[in-house]
Parts: structure tokens; C-alpha cells; sequence
């Protein structure tokens, strides 16, 4: 039995680590260019630890790498990942690494220039309106492209039934029609 293949270098882990590091931000930076829509409801790194996490452990597991290198290279995703969890936390970093929501219908009102920003389309508007149960467009408040991906459909009888601190960060909000004054 050759017992080679679990022991390597320091040399050759700094290598790894420095190679996971580079990767996970490479994912990172490309579903970021990409846009939320690409990740659906995962976080950028969410799907970053995913894809990679799951690549370590396939080539852990065909014996292309020392063991050693995939203990390694999971241990940098999981801290990369903590790190990012915990910096997400502060207002300012959490703007540079995340998508902020976009509203795509301020009530009944398509925004087209938010829809192509987002790179989606209005029957993907109707699809979102038809699964949460929107039977006319005058039900509509708004519709938010989460920084996830998903999309929020804000229903109620009249834009004053629309409490704003929902609002909050929204790109586009002020694009709603204001509330009639009581």
C-alpha cells in the first residue's frame, strides 16, 4: 500500500490553500457579473462553498490530489466562508458582495429599464404574479427582485395598505406612487 498520497508538502499546501482562496473568489466575482438571477436562491457564497465543496471531495475521491490537500482545501471554503458571513454583517461590505433588491412593478407599472438591469422579462413577470395567486394587476403594490434571485410579490388593495420599511435598501422605491393622504 502506498501511503504517499496523504502527506505532501508545506510548500505544495500553501499552494492549495492559495489555490482554494483564488477559486472560491473567482466564483464569487462570476455569479456577481452574472447577476442573482443565475443563482436563484442561493447566496454567491452559498453556491461558491457548493461547487466547490463538491469538486474537493470528487477529486479527494478519484486519488488525483493527496488527502491531505483536500482536508486542506475544505478547511479554507469553510473559513473563507465564515469570514464572508461575518463581513456580510457590516452595512458597507454587505453592499460590495451582495446584489441589492431591485423593484421590477411599482403597482401595476413595469419598470422595463429595472427589468433588463435584472436581464429578465415580463412573462417571467407573469409567471412570479400567477404563482402567488395575483388574479389582476391592480392586486400588485410591487414586485422585488431579491438579492437572492427569488422574486417578492407585494399584494394588498391599495398602495397606503403597503407598509415601507419593507422597503428598506430597495432599489427603485421611490418609483412607487405615494400613499394617499388620510
Amino acid at each position: 500500500m502506498d501511503f504517499s498520497r496523504l502527506f505532501t508538502t508545506w510548500d505544495s499546501l500553501a499552494l492549495v490553500g492559495l489555490g482554494t482562496v483564488t477559486m472560491y473568489i473567482a466564483v464569487i466575482v462570476s455569479t456577481r457579473l452574472a447577476g442573482p438571477r443565475s443563482l436563484a436562491t442561493m447566496s454567491s457564497f452559498d453556491i461558491a462553498a457548493t461547487i466547490a465543496v463538491g469538486s474537493t471531495v470528487a477529486t479527494a475521491a478519484s486519488l488525483d490530489t493527496p488527502l491531505v490537500h483536500a482536508v486542506v482545501t475544505l478547511t479554507v471554503l469553510y473559513a473563507a466562508q465564515a469570514a464572508a458571513a461575518v463581513l456580510r454583517r457590516r452595512r458597507r461590505i454587505n453592499r460590495v458582495l451582495d446584489n441589492s433588491p431591485l423593484l421590477l412593478m411599482a403597482g401595476s407599472e413595469i419598470l422595463d429599464d429595472n427589468l433588463r438591469h435584472a436581464r429578465l422579462t415580463e412573462s417571467e413577470v407573469w409567471s412570479q404574479l400567477r404563482q402567488a395567486g395575483v388574479v389582476r394587476r391592480a392586486q400588485v403594490l410591487a414586485v422585488v427582485l431579491e438579492t437572492t434571485g427569488a422574486l417578492s410579490v407585494l399584494q394588498g388593495d391599495s398602495v397606503a395598505d403597503l407598509d415601507r420599511v419593507l422597503l428598506q435598501g430597495v432599489r427603485g422605491a421611490d418609483r412607487l406612487p405615494a400613499a394617499p393622504s388620510r
